[in-house]
């Protein structure tokens, strides 16, 4: 079934990087560059108000002097060069000013419509103004500073307007370049950072696409191989040692199935040769067979190929499954499985097993603690000892949880037996699937070598351990398994 995608997507990671990178560039440099030109126009034209300040106080100081002389003012108000300043009485007309000032009405020279746009607070226009606040206004391509006062023009003490005006050309010529200059160094700048963005981008996943294609090299049949890992230890670096990390686990799972399937099928093969083997004579020697005994050893072929069918189909089964959260008395389970192993008349001490709850499948439990009891009591002389409890224990590496080397409570089962015991060289070794130590286990009678296997397998899969320990009592000095399993809260 082909995967199904969630959400949709477009190009490659390097071009939506890329196209990420220069949007967000260019809508920065847009707004910066709107910012930058209102900034730079609003400090021009500060900076022609403070300079048409300027002269306009130079005129009213020369003008303050000139009427406590007494003198009348015509054209030879002082200006600043670029600066033309004119005295207005309140009728609008032109009665003086800086050199080169015409005659005539105000709203004449400059136009009417920038004259009706000097205006007071409540809106009369120009020369109609009678506040005393100064108006610094930009009209058209020219700045008008305009000052009411009050001084004798000609013979009469007439209130008046002093007005300097200057031309913008140099601020609209200023901000024009700067326009320009954007218009052109934006897009640029934001071509150039696409580029700079693809190619760093692009060598920064490179090392991704090498990963790419060494996985893709590598088949069920070349598990081995594994992938270069950057010197770096950013992002890529972790991402090559997790896949190693994962390649090791499928190389791991692949050996442990191909010798899973190699122990099998030598398992399987020993029944199977048997069964042939009794029927072949039995047919060669049909007068001369005991056909009933050779139906009873047929049949007993049969049951112990049952058996090994049945025990890798139940450890199939505990490996794939999904552990369900559910809570189990383990006491109930481990007290029932001792009700059931009495039957073969080894006594079993079960007087050490107390309450103790975890969290996990019933089934799989109940197939521990019986494959525990059925080892023991396959080897044991006359005793086995069944143990059940809570205690503290450290949490595993992989463990989830507290942090590795803290303890959690567990639920610690121990079972142990007065039989030969198994040798400390061996102790790691019964765990794996077809293990029988025949020469240690003299006494082994139909045993496959996958009990202990499947319960290391359980264990394991509930976050415990299992394991075999030292024997710590005189009398029980055979095998002393010990598994270990998170406690449920």
């Amino acid at each position: 079934m082909p995967r199904r995608r969630s959400g949709s997507s477009w190009g490659t990671v390097r071009l939506r990087m890329t196209v990420a990178a220069t949007a967000l560039v260019a809508v920065a440099m847009i707004v910066g560059s709107w910012l930058l030109v209102a900034t730079v126009r609003s400090s021009l034209r500060s900076d022609q108000r403070n300079a048409s300040h300027d002269v306009v106080n130079n005129a009213l100081r020369y003008l303050q002097v000139e009427a406590a002389r007494g003198q009348t003012i015509a054209g030879d108000i002082p200006s600043t060069p670029g600066y033309v300043v004119m005295l207005l009485d309140r009728d609008g007309r032109i009665v003086g000013g800086s050199r080169g000032y015409t005659g005539g009405q105000f709203a004449q020279v400059i136009g009417e419509t920038a004259a009706k746009q000097i205006v007071d607070d409540d809106g009369r226009p120009f020369p109609n103004s009678v506040t005393g606040e100064r108006h610094t206004l930009f009209i058209g391509n020219r700045v008008f500073d305009v000052l009411p006062l009050d001084v004798r023009v000609g013979n009469a003490s007439v209130g008046a307007f002093l007005v300097a005006t200057a031309p913008m050309a140099s601020i609209q010529n200023s901000v024009h370049t700067l326009k320009t200059t954007l218009w052109w160094a934006v897009p640029i700048l934001i071509v150039v950072v696409g580029l700079i963005a693809w190619g760093v981008t692009g060598r920064a996943l490179r090392p991704v696409e090498t990963i790419r294609a060494e996985v893709t090299a590598i088949s069920h049949a070349s598990l081995d191989r594994r992938v270069s890992e950057p010197r770096a230890r950013d992002e890529v670096g972790r991402l090559a040692r997790t896949m190693n990390e994962m390649l090791d686990r499928l190389q791991d799972a692949s050996d442990r199935q191909r010798q899973f399937v190699s122990d099998a099928s030598h398992e399987l093969r020993s029944p199977v040769a048997a069964m042939r083997a009794t029927g072949e004579v039995a047919l060669a020697h049909p007068t001369a067979a005991d056909w009933p005994i050779v139906v009873r050893r047929m049949l007993t072929e049969d049951d112990r190929m049952e058996q090994i069918v049945g025990d890798l189909l139940e450890l199939a089964r505990g490996e794939e499954t999904e552990l369900p959260d559910t809570r189990i008395d383990l006491d109930d389970v481990a007290l029932e499985e001792v009700a059931r192993a009495r039957r073969s008349g080894i006594t079993i001490q079960s007087s050490a097993v107390s309450a103790g709850r975890v969290r996990g499948s019933r089934e799989q439990l109940t197939r521990v603690v019986r494959n525990l009891l059925d080892n023991a009591t396959r080897h044991a002389t006359s005793t086995v000892r069944i143990g059940l409890g809570t205690a503290d224990a450290p949490v595993l590496p992989n463990g989830s949880g507290p942090d590795a080397g803290a303890t959690q409570r567990a639920v610690v089962l121990v079972v142990e037996d007065d039989g030969p015991g198994i040798p400390a060289e061996d102790r790691e070794r019964v765990f794996e699937r077809f293990t029988r130590l025949d020469e240690g286990r003299a006494r082994d009678q139909g045993g496959l070598g996958l009990g202990l296997a499947m319960v290391r397998t359980i264990a394991e899969r509930h976050g415990g351990t299992a394991t075999i320990t030292d024997p710590t009592d005189a009398v029980l000095t055979g095998a002393r398994v010990v598994v270990t399993l998170p406690e449920a809260t």
